[in-house]
């Protein structure tokens, strides 16, 4: 009997550089006066995450027209004296696999979804964050390569995906209003895009053999 599959087997952290150190000095009064065990802002980051979404391969066949054989509907001996007659098929559209890269069929961009708590702390630090990596006076041209980890219900790593050379694009909008007097569940989304994707799946060398290969005693 085969298990249902569990969204939320997953480990997904951003690195503890992924926010620079002045950004942390800045907003570690507030985070510090918070009641809990929390002794980095990257760790409130991280903390929040909700979803992240993974990248999709697809890409568009090449499609060459090919001629087909002989008109099965043409009889052997053609009539001489009528019009439109082939002796050969209409051709046919073939489609091949692409020649890209194969980097370049995965799309390119991954969302995280965060929590959003109180008194917005988390947006505001990677609002901040985000203008930090747009400014041209920085000269770091990429984040820290951010790691997806899939688990299956017993805790093992059946799937890692490496997001290399990413780049921090954007943060959704949400909306305040003055007659939304509840505390509810709130969230809202990071965009990142990346140049490479390093996919590890199923670590050969992390399985026992003996519970996952049938038929080993």
């Amino acid at each position: 009997m085969f298990l249902n599959a569990r969204s939320d087997l997953f480990k997904v952290e951003l690195p503890r550089t992924f926010i620079p150190k002045s950004l942390k000095e800045k907003y570690e009064p507030y985070v510090f006066r918070m009641p809990t065990m929390i002794n980095d802002v990257s760790d409130l980051i991280n903390y929040t995450i909700q979803t992240v979404t993974i990248p999709t391969m697809n890409y568009t066949p090449v499609e060459q027209m090919k001629p087909e054989g002989k008109n099965r509907f043409i009889p052997e001996e053609p009539n001489p004296n009528a019009l439109g007659q082939s002796t050969t098929e209409a051709g046919r559209i073939r489609r091949w696999r692409s020649s890209q890269n194969v980097q370049e069929v995965f799309t390119k961009e991954f969302t995280i979804t965060f929590q959003l708590i109180d008194g917005h702390i988390n947006y505001w630090i990677l609002l901040d964050t985000l203008l930090y990596y747009y400014d041209f006076a920085n000269r770091e041209r990429f984040t820290e390569n951010i790691p997806v980890r899939i688990l299956d219900a017993e805790g093992n790593v059946m799937f890692t995906a490496q997001f290399i050379d990413c780049l921090f694009t954007g943060l959704t909008e949400y909306q305040l209003s003055y007659s939304d007097l509840t505390q509810e569940f709130k969230t809202f989304d990071a965009t990142f895009q990346y140049n490479t994707l390093d996919l590890e799946l199923i670590p050969i060398n992390n399985i026992n053999p003996e519970r996952f290969i049938p038929g080993n005693e």
